[in-house]
């Protein structure tokens, strides 16, 4: 097993490196902001221990009003809130409050949910790219849930063009002041406001409500998420992909739902493209990539599991830049193939070319193409096997290791289940076979396939044959993330050696063998987390 301490240093470091990169982008003196940023990391010197979620949900309908922590550019941040609302028993009057939208905006916010205005409209006269700018497609799911749900929506923000100490607490007396109208408008309702987590510490918005509300003793649920000092006291314990929620006084959370360098990574890529975006064509000084931030991860993953390969190939192509892979000696089905996974955003290492593709600004497509480059290395292969159905198999091995590396980086990801791949396509109306289920219909066959090979030797030929080539690839992402997940719980479960795990990444998937070794891994793996439904 690997060692702990090397474990957390290599992460610690990664999280210095990306917040100074950040600190970077911003091109700002922060020294007023930091200041009010204390209040938040006092937080979490108080003692604080592992709860369920369910105290949570208790704790939110006792006190009727519920502080939720943001963290803007990271979407996980926002499914979290998603979740907890959807939680809540049915019946229960709601409001959720954003601080996405001005307080001003609330004419614009009441037509849209009347149907009177469209989505585009709604970010239009609300001026969202100009006043708030993070994804839109974050914060979308919130908004439809309340409508689905018929929530009341309302905007608590007023928006400054200077961002200092003194315009946050304007903004935190505001908020309270909007808040304390909601209660008095709405006194049945669940108010769940969604703020930013520096906001939500005890001296800045709970403040200003106790004063607005002239309570002392007001009762509200703060939910904080992902600190990073209960991570790392966590991960000190080995606890961190253990505990799911902490409890840091009677109303006072903080759930654990990513670790810190995975929402300060989504932050970075947030800032980076968003500010190319800006420049000139020719300005040399903001030409952005993202191959720092591969070999920020490769780094980890040699680290961690002492592996050895050369980096100096390394290097990212993203879909704004014009990726060579129509050379001639490429061949036609290879090539199309790769245009249609640029089409699907999907992340692929093309070794012929030295051309790391990375489709989406995510830390997993990221991780998962650091861990591709990293296992091509060790195999020394040096070419992507892309002739199907011939190399399905091996595409399915290649998805496997790549899941594995980006599970080691963000340990919260988590595969789809073929449980909930069935039920999926069993939930389909349409008697034709659409596009995207075939795919879905390739992996249950192919898993089909596998098992009666294992439990019972019986050869069995595929019987699904799509007619779209790229469903072997989409196939082999959904059975492959199923079987890293199941390597990595062996890993951590210590039912793999280092030694073992290091044998399977250099093993040579062009051999003839390979159907073998393919076969003989889906065995050795078959039992890990089966009773947790990944099957």
């Amino acid at each position: 097993m690997n060692d702990p301490t090397q474990w957390l240093k290599t992460r610690q470091r990664l999280l210095r490196q990306i917040k100074s990169q950040v600190n970077e982008l911003l091109g700002f003196d922060n020294t007023e902001l930091q200041s009010y940023g204390k209040g938040y990391h006092d937080e979490f010197q108080k003692s604080w221990v592992p709860c369920k979620t369910q105290d949570l949900i208790t704790s939110m309908i006792q006190t009727q009003l519920v502080l939720g922590g943001d963290f803007h550019a990271y979407s996980q941040s926002q499914r979290s809130h998603l979740r907890l609302l959807r939680s809540l028993p049915p019946g229960l009057k709601v409001t959720v409050a954003l601080e996405c939208f001005s307080s001003s905006d609330q004419v614009h916010l009441n037509s849209f949910m009347k149907g009177e205005v469209s989505e585009k409209g709604l970010l239009e006269k609300t001026g969202w790219s100009e006043r708030w700018g993070f994804p839109w497609e974050h914060y979308r799911p919130l908004v439809q849930l309340a409508l689905s749900k018929g929530f009341k929506v309302r905007g608590l923000n007023r928006f400054y063009e200077e961002r200092t100490v003194g315009t946050l607490k304007l903004r935190d007396t505001h908020s309270a002041e909007v808040i304390l109208k909601i209660r008095e408008s709405f006194p049945e309702d669940i108010i769940y406001c969604i703020y930013g987590d520096l906001h939500i510490a005890d001296q800045h918005l709970p403040a200003a409500l106790r004063k607005t509300f002239g309570q002392s003793d007001l009762p509200m649920t703060v939910i904080f998420q992902d600190s990073e000092t209960l991570y790392f006291d966590l991960a000190n314990k080995g606890l961190e992909g253990k505990v799911e929620a902490m409890r840091g006084g009677e109303d006072k959370f903080c759930i654990i739902g990513s670790p810190p360098w995975v929402k300060w990574q989504s932050y970075l890529i947030y800032l980076e493209h968003t500010f190319d975006q800006d420049l000139e064509e020719d300005d040399d000084e903001g030409n952005f990539d993202f191959t720092d931030h591969l070999h920020a991860l490769v780094q980890i993953l040699l680290t961690d599991l002492k592996l050895d390969v050369d980096v100096s190939e390394l290097a990212v192509y993203t879909a704004s830049d014009d990726v060579p892979i129509t050379q001639e000696d490429l061949e036609e089905e290879k090539i199309l193939l790769l245009e249609e996974m640029i089409a699907r955003e999907r992340s692929f290492y093309l070794v012929e070319r030295s051309i790391l593709y990375l489709s989406r600004f995510s830390t997993n497509h990221a991780a998962s193409l650091a861990g591709m480059f990293v296992h091509f290395q060790l195999m020394n292969l040096k070419q992507l096997p892309m002739s199907f159905p011939g190399d399905f198999t091996r595409f399915i091995w290649i998805e496997a290791v790549s899941f594995f590396f980006s599970k080691w980086v963000n340990h919260k990801r988590k595969p789809e289940s073929l449980r909930e791949l069935k039920a999926r396509f069993a939930s389909s109306e349409e008697t034709s076979l659409r596009e995207d289920q075939e795919p879905l219909l390739l992996a249950l066959d192919q898993r089909m396939v596998d098992m009666l090979k294992v439990i019972s030797k019986a050869e069995r030929s595929l019987k699904v044959i799509p007619q779209n080539p790229g469903s072997y690839v989409e196939a082999s992402r959904i059975l492959g993330s199923i079987l890293g997940e199941k390597i990595y719980r062996a890993y951590k479960g210590s039912q793999l050696t280092l030694l073992e795990l290091q044998e399977l990444l250099v093993y040579d998937i062009s051999q003839k063998e390979f159907a073998d070794f393919y076969l003989e891994q889906v065995r050795r793996f078959e039992s890990v987390g089966s009773v947790e439904g990944l099957l």
